[in-house]
């Protein structure tokens, strides 16, 4: 390529809008059932040919995801924005990006999954620069690529990190404890469970079962209904995974009394294992809300394949679809689904997109038939039990069964860090 070519700011453009998609599309992905392995790394494929792009255009990129993420504020643009200034040392770039997480510290997570993305030596300016800043949502963006840099103390990240005013810089840490299992630091986790906020409380909790410790464990169903977001499907795996029996039996019932929160329990049967949740389970299959993810949570314990075993209705009803009131409205909708903003009159759920529509009676029939194949007292993933599942192949698993396998080998002492699981490949 000639350097001295000025590049074509419509491709550049292109470069960045699929450079913010894709991080999203990635980030839906990582708990989504109809995704495996093979599938984030396509994606993954996709969005380093686009980061590629951006990297050769260097400045010219700038005002333009900057124009992005002044527009829309969302995590993504922050993601692009963030990846391009790192490599153009635009300062004055820089310094917009900066007042906008500032100002809307919500998306610091998409500046922080930029830091990892590039490489090292590349991250590290920014790295350091946002790390020694006295702005909470800047350091909570450089932590988990500061913990993963190799010229970086991880130690001294922690110390700094849990005497901070900022509660979400607090708890971001706290995690980072258990996810690189800092068993030096358990003092401070046993501290962070008396923590005031609950996101504090929560972290400590969480990092505290994946060094092993019982009392964690045990605290991490404990103010479920304060987290949202991806932060609260990995309380929900946590606690699935980790918690004491009574401690699952006595939450599960309390959660089941309010509505909105069947969704998350399926989730949370799926990560059990216990072939008593199928039970539950069939009964949810039979209210079409949730009949398509208790459907997958019932193949995520069991192994059932709906597809071979023929097991999915292969002509469900249509569900309604709003129909844009005026013209321009059709536009503004296509970036609301791009940032996922829920539409108040759409009953679909994300999580649901790909699954098969079950044939409620014959699978609740392949229940009954196969109900033999299930121990009580024993803990199943994939139709294996949990110690032949850590030794399966798992190339045909979905991510959902792989964030539990990791976690219960986190929780054996037989993995490295749980967020590399995660985390982009170079």
């Amino acid at each position: 390529m000639n350097p001295n070519r000025s590049p074509v700011l419509a491709i550049v453009q292109q470069h960045c809008e699929e450079a913010a998609f894709c991080w999203l599309r990635r980030q839906d992905g990582l708990w989504s059932p109809v995704y495996r392995r093979e599938h984030l790394a396509r994606v993954d494929q996709l969005l380093d040919a686009h980061l590629e792009g951006l990297r050769v255009a260097g400045a010219a990129a700038a005002p333009l995801v900057l124009e992005s993420l002044q527009r829309w504020k969302t995590a993504d643009e922050a993601f692009a924005s963030t990846y391009v200034l790192l490599h153009s040392r635009d300062e004055a770039g820089l310094a917009q990006l900066e007042a906008q997480l500032q100002a809307s510290p919500e998306l610091a997570r998409g500046a922080a999954a930029a830091l990892l993305w590039a490489q090292p030596d590349e991250a590290l300016p920014l790295l350091q620069r946002w790390w020694t800043s006295r702005v909470p949502a800047l350091r909570r963006a450089a932590v988990p690529a500061a913990m993963r840099h190799p010229r970086v103390k991880r130690d001294t990240v922690v110390l700094d990190g849990v005497e901070e005013a900022d509660a979400s810089l607090r708890a971001r840490v706290f995690r980072a404890v258990g996810e690189w299992r800092l068993a030096q630091h358990r003092e401070r986790l046993l501290d962070g469970l008396e923590d005031t906020v609950p996101l504090c409380r929560f972290e400590a909790a969480y990092a505290l079962s994946l060094l092993g410790d019982a009392a964690g464990a045990a605290r991490l169903g404990a103010g479920l209904e304060q987290l949202e977001g991806s932060t609260l499907r990995r309380a929900i795996l946590a606690w699935a995974v980790a918690a004491p029996s009574e401690n699952f039996a006595a939450i599960f019932n309390q959660l089941a009394k309010v509505g909105a929160w069947h969704r998350e329990l399926i989730w949370a049967l799926a990560w059990r294992g216990d072939p008593a949740g199928l039970l539950q389970l069939s009964q949810w299959l039979q209210v079409p809300e949730y009949a398509r993810l208790a459907a997958y949570a019932i193949c995520h314990i069991t192994g059932a394949d709906m597809e071979a075993d023929e097991l999915w209705l292969q002509d469900p009803p249509q569900p309604h679809k709003r129909v844009p009131e005026r013209e321009d409205d059709e536009a503004e909708h296509a970036h609301d689904q791009h940032d996922h903003d829920a539409d108040e009159d759409d009953d679909e759920h994300d999580e649901d997109a790909g699954l098969l529509p079950p044939d409620v009676p014959r699978l609740r029939q392949w229940l009954q038939m196969n109900a033999g194949r299930f121990l009580a007292g024993q803990r199943y993933l994939a139709g294996l039990p949990l110690a032949n599942a850590l030794a399966a192949d798992t190339a045909e698993f979905s991510l959902p069964q792989l964030w539990q396998l990791a976690l219960l080998r986190t929780l054996r002492g037989e993995s490295g860090p749980l967020c590399e699981l995660a985390q982009p490949r170079w």
